[in-house]
């Protein structure tokens, strides 16, 4: 009876420990739904369907554009970010420490008044016109 009582315990309290499935865009939140049955699906890239239906990759790579690079050292250090690219004074690419953490860091760094923006370098399906 313990173990089950444990078990119902770990289940319920996992539901709540899950990776946010949502990001921001121009200041409002855009939840996500994980897809599990995708044939892009790969051990790098978990695949999200957005509010609007369109299908995106996160991995463990990042874009933050800063309004100051003041703290950038502090941030990297403390999330253990990786500079894989650095596009201007204040727009870089970071590697997350994994793909599960990628949003969560977003959102965190979304939430610092020192942060433009923060999300996922997102992966679409590019279409012919």
């Amino acid at each position: 009876m313990k173990s089950l009582f444990f078990l119902v315990l770990l289940s319920f309290l996992s539901l709540f420990a899950q990776e946010p499935t949502f990001y921001y865009e121009s200041g409002k939140k855009v939840h996500l739904d994980l897809l599990t049955n995708t044939l892009r699906a790969t051990k790098k890239v978990d695949y999200y369907e957005n509010e609007k239906g369109i299908v995106l990759g996160v991995s463990d790579k990042m874009l933050v554009k800063m309004v100051t690079t003041k703290n950038l050292a502090m941030l990297v250090k403390s999330l253990h970010l990786h500079l894989i690219k650095k596009f201007s004074s204040r727009l870089f690419l970071f590697q997350t420490p994994s793909k599960e953490q990628t949003l969560a860091i977003a959102n965190s760094l979304y939430q610092r008044d020192d942060v433009v923006f923060a999300h996922p370098d997102f992966i679409k399906k590019h279409f012919k016109r």
